[in-house]
């Protein structure tokens, strides 16, 4: 396995090796790398030793504000429901994928977007080209973040979508749809972030602008920023996140 960030980290862990250049730490077998595989960069014994938990652990900010639309999920979506919305916030703050990329991710489904690991690979995210604006096949390397998660499935239950939010409408008596919508679910989440109280905007009573809560898009951010906060080149960030340029 390998790993950008461990939230409560293992001292085991603490000699793994890091590419100072990249930010990605390699443990276990991939030790024997003469070269990192995202940047290429050198993994010489004079490579740097850094604590896991130092290097890429979210802001305390960021860590707080997930964690309260976390435990405000309930208060939307109600309790039978919390679990499957709850995966899908820490699903955007693990992978930074839009939501639509979020909502196609399976584990089996022909031509969706899918994780796969290969003897002698790294784990990779496959993009189908019908999901790709460019409309070309993209694969790019599996955040670790986003396969830990994966990995709390146990290989039994690894069928059907990745992310599937419950529908709310039994909440009003109504029978809901099978799938919910990219759209219908990124305005819950927006509903889970207004109750949670995490503004991003303070707005201007001035111009009548209101005040902004955390939305899926935010969500997104908070993931560009951990990669940002760990020093990873401009450039490896934008492929991650799959920008079109690094801005």
């Amino acid at each position: 396995m390998w790993l950008l960030v461990v939230q409560e980290a293992d001292n085991a862990l603490t000699d793994a090796k890091i590419s100072t250049k990249a930010g990605y730490f390699l443990v276990g077998d991939q030790l024997q790398l003469e070269k990192c595989p995202l940047s290429g960069a050198s993994l010489s014994d004079n490579a740097n030793k850094l604590h896991l938990h130092d290097l890429m652990e979210m802001t305390e900010s960021r860590a707080e504000e997930v964690d309260r639309m976390l435990k405000a999920t309930e208060l939307i979506v109600g309790e039978t429901r919390a679990a499957s919305w709850q995966r899908v916030i820490r699903g955007v703050v693990n992978s930074g994928l839009r939501m639509g990329e979020l909502m196609e991710l399976s584990w089996d489904i022909p031509q969706t977007i899918q994780a796969t690991w290969q003897p002698g690979r790294l784990p990779v995210l496959w993009f189908p080209a019908h999901t790709q604006k460019n409309k070309r096949t993209q694969e790019i390397p599996l955040c670790p973040w986003l396969e830990d998660l994966l990995l709390e499935t146990p290989p039994e239950l690894r069928t059907g979508w990745v992310f599937n939010p419950e529908s709310i409408q039994g909440l009003r008596g109504r029978r809901g749809p099978a799938r919910l919508s990219a759209d219908r679910v990124g305005k819950i989440i927006t509903k889970i972030g207004q109750r949670a109280g995490v503004i991003v905007d303070q707005g201007n009573p001035r111009t009548g602008s209101p005040v902004k809560y955390a939305s899926l898009h935010d969500l997104r951010r908070t993931f560009a920023q951990r990669l940002a906060d760990s020093n990873l080149e401009p450039k490896l960030v934008q492929r991650l996140m799959r920008h079109a340029d690094i801005r």
